[in-house]
């Protein structure tokens, strides 16, 4: 039969096991939110280098079409 004692002990390595899933289970949170911060930035970082490369293409095509536009006027 199982004593008091043991049902004590049983119940303390429950709480202790317990306790070190729900510290894991926060490490694991904070780690996905750092993550998912990260990769927002990324994404962030991303956009920005896009945009930059879209405005540089147009102020090329830009410049294309004044000198097409100026050799068209020159014949």
């Amino acid at each position: 039969m199982i004593e008091i004692k043991d049902l004590l002990k049983y119940f303390w390595y429950f709480s202790i096991i317990l306790i070190f899933l729900g510290l894991i289970k926060i490490f694991i949170y904070k780690l996905g939110k750092k993550l998912k911060e990260k990769n927002e930035d990324k994404k962030q970082h991303m956009i920005k280098k896009e945009s930059f490369a879209d405005e540089f293409e147009k102020e090329q095509l830009k410049k294309e079409n004044e000198n097409l536009k100026n050799k068209i006027n020159q014949l």
